[in-house]
């Protein structure tokens, strides 16, 4: 998801849903979805240690956070 994407979407989840918080993982090789999550603002805040199975192992991700603008 290119970094417009992840700013809308978090727009969206600030403006129209009203929440403080928006969360993202990835997988520690995903390096473009992390830069992504970056550009688009994004902290990445630690590592979830065997987060998800996916295809039978338990993967490790990257957390990443974005807080809601302090001005509403």
């Amino acid at each position: 998801m290119p970094p417009r994407a992840v700013r809308a979407a978090a727009a969206h989840a600030f403006e129209v849903l009203r929440l403080h918080r928006v969360q993202a993982e990835t997988l520690p090789e995903n390096v473009g979805s992390q830069r992504a999550l970056q550009a688009a603002g994004f902290t990445r805040y630690g590592l979830a240690p065997e987060y998800l199975r996916i295809a039978g192992a338990w993967r490790d991700h990257v957390m990443f956070q974005l807080l809601a603008p302090t001005d509403r």
